[in-house]
């Protein structure tokens, strides 16, 4: 199961556009995974989150401060070694 973190808040331009890239990967490759969304503006600045949005995948930054592609998200899966 791959558990993945979005980390951006809900009035960010590329808040909805962010969650469905990195959901429309995954389910292309056809991969078990849960994605979180944190959108609480206190919690992202306890976490010291300066660029958003910010994705985490099995607790490793993924990608920060830009929207992925499905390319992008396929990439990083095959080098964390998740495909």
């Amino acid at each position: 199961m791959i558990e993945v973190r979005i980390y951006c808040i809900k009035s960010h331009e590329m808040y909805q556009h962010t969650y469905d890239v990195v959901d429309e990967a995954l389910k292309d490759n056809k991969l078990e995974y849960i994605i979180y969304r944190l959108t609480d503006s206190d919690f992202i600045k306890r976490r010291n989150i300066k660029n958003m949005p910010h994705i985490i995948i099995n607790n490793q930054v993924a990608i920060s401060g830009k929207c992925p592609t499905k390319s992008d998200i396929r990439m990083i899966l095959i080098r964390m070694k998740l495909l």
